[in-house]
C-alpha cells in the first residue's frame, strides 16, 4: 500500500519521506522512490522479526483474494487512506502481496 499510495503525489509521497527520514531510511528519490525506500525497509524489518512479508506464507491462497478485497472496501480505515483505491487496485495489490 505504500508503493501504491506514494504513487499517488507530491504531497503524498512527501508525508513517508518525513516517516523515512524519522526510521533512517535513504529517500532522497523523488515521489514513488520514497514510497520504494520505505516499504522495502519495513519488509526488512519485518522479515527480521521472522514475520511473514507475503500472503502467501501467512497462508493467504490466490483463491482468498476476492474476501480480502471485500474487507478492504468495508473498513473504515480505507475512507482515511491519502490514495483512493479501486476494487481492482485492492486486487492487484493483494496479488502483488502474495
Amino acid at each position: 500500500m505504500i508503493r501504491f499510495n506514494a504513487e499517488g503525489g507530491d504531497d503524498i509521497a512527501d508525508r513517508y519521506r518525513d516517516v523515512a527520514d524519522v526510521l533512517g531510511v535513504e529517500s532522497a528519490g523523488p515521489g514513488p522512490e520514497v514510497g520504494e525506500a520505505l516499504a522495502t525497509h519495513l519488509t526488512g524489518l519485518v522479515a527480521r522479526l521472522g514475520l511473514p512479508t507475503r500472503l502467501s506464507q501467512a497462508g493467504v491462497p490466490e483463491s482468498g483474494i476476492p474476501a480480502l478485497v471485500e474487507g478492504a472496501m468495508g473498513d473504515g480505515t480505507t475512507l482515511m487512506n491519502p490514495r483512493e483505491a479501486s476494487e481492482e487496485d485492492y486486487a492487484e495489490l493483494y496479488r502483488r502481496a502474495l
